[in-house]
């Protein structure tokens, strides 16, 4: 899930680019065109986005015969805003079901999740102003679901979190508390801070140490045994 601050869908640095060089270590991915909260004449509000998270899992999954790869390898990646959507689909999964169909009835619990650079909290200090963009509702129970360390549950999936310390536009620090939520319920987490890379450095910005973070996440994934995603591999 690309980010774009809820305002567009940036794939052609979050999406394409790192989809190719996690396909070329035989990881299977696929790339959400997810709709925006700020699409002008329909309300694509919240949960409009989440839907579409939470149903690009079920419906991957429920086709994964076709696809040719495992159903509980199947996890879920987001840059910035998209990070923020890719936690709140981890964490929420079990809250929210959307359609009756036949896919609706998969489980839409991802199997780990990595989080680049990601919004995570409505922490005052810390919040990124695109979680407004969600809702035209403050209530407390909007709170509650668009800070995802305050949803991290037992079911809660593994995950892998990126971050630069120099990222001036999402506070590093939403990496953290959401590294510290996993950890208080000792479910399996790795949090990389890169000194340098700024935001949206996508597949890492050259010159820094951010350039490290596929690798290292490829690394992390194939400790948890999660790193070939192809039946045929």
């Amino acid at each position: 899930m690309p980010g774009g601050g809820y305002e567009y869908v940036a794939s052609g640095i979050e999406g394409g680019p790192v989809a190719e060089i996690l396909i070329k270590s035989g990881i299977t991915v696929f790339v959400l065109k997810y709709r925006l909260p700020n699409t002008s004449g329909v309300n694509y509000k919240h949960p409009v986005p989440l839907s579409d998270a939470i149903r690009a899992v079920q419906f991957v999954r429920f086709n994964a015969a076709e696809y040719k790869i495992y159903p509980d390898k199947i996890g879920i990646m987001g840059f910035s805003a998209g990070g923020h959507l890719a936690s709140m689909a981890a964490t929420l999964f079990d809250k929210y079901k959307f359609g009756n169909d036949e896919i609706s009835k998969i489980s839409a619990r991802p199997d780990f999740m990595c989080l680049v650079y990601p919004v995570i909290s409505t922490e005052k200090s810390i919040m990124h102003t695109c979680i407004k963009s969600l809702t035209d509702c403050t209530g407390k129970q909007n709170l509650q679901d668009f800070s995802s360390e305050l949803n991290v549950s037992a079911e809660t999936p593994p995950a892998f979190l990126v971050h630069a310390k120099d990222d001036k536009s999402v506070p590093f620090q939403n990496s953290v508390v959401m590294y510290e939520a996993l950890s208080r319920l000792g479910i399996p987490a790795e949090l990389k801070l890169y000194l340098k890379g700024g935001h949206g450095f996508g597949v890492g910005r050259p010159g820094t140490d951010s350039i490290n973070w596929i690798n290292d996440f490829i690394s992390w994934l194939s400790k948890l045994r999660f790193q070939s995603n192809s039946t045929e591999n």
